[in-house]
């Protein structure tokens, strides 16, 4: 992050574009905040409740400070919630300017929020029940075919928007 931060200050990037990227990791890092609890209970996930690199408590969970870091970075490798945030920018950006830009400090937290409230609700919903194994395993194939799908529609966008240049 620091290396792409970087190029960005140091490069043409800032003078084309000005804050997007900035603003897009910071909107990144504060979804977390609202999200992570969220997602850490459904999908069953915790860190250690007297870890010293605590950040804050919600949802009867602790969060370590490393987390909001990580989802200004994750979100652009995690290829279901990068590509739905791909989408929303190519879609808002040509109606963002000036201030309007901070509205991107919580676009992520909207398109990260709702693909993994989407994609992985099969996932969540056979974890937090008492079914089968097999259920488990559809359960897990279904989350992944939704990511499948959400890719390939926005890839499919992409392609009609480029074709029309």
């Amino acid at each position: 992050m620091v290396a792409i931060l970087a190029w960005w200050a140091l490069g043409e990037e800032r003078r084309l574009r000005g804050w997007v990227l900035p603003l897009i990791f910071a909107g990144t890092a504060l979804s977390a905040v609202m999200i992570e609890p969220i997602y850490d209970n459904t999908l069953l996930y915790w860190y250690p409740d007297e870890l010293p690199l605590a950040f804050f408590r919600a949802y009867e969970r602790t969060i370590p400070w490393y987390v909001p870091l990580g989802y200004a970075w994750f979100s652009f490798c995690d290829a279901t919630g990068g590509f739905v945030l791909g989408a929303a920018l190519a879609k808002l950006m040509p109606y963002l300017s000036g201030t309007r830009r901070l509205w991107l400090l919580i676009l992520p937290s909207f398109t990260y929020a709702s693909t993994l409230g989407s994609t992985t609700a099969p996932a969540s919903l056979v974890l937090n029940s008492a079914w089968s194994p097999i259920m488990t395993w559809i359960a897990g194939a279904a989350t992944m075919v939704m990511c499948i799908i959400a890719i390939h529609v926005i890839a499919q966008m992409a392609y009609l928007r480029w074709k029309s240049l």
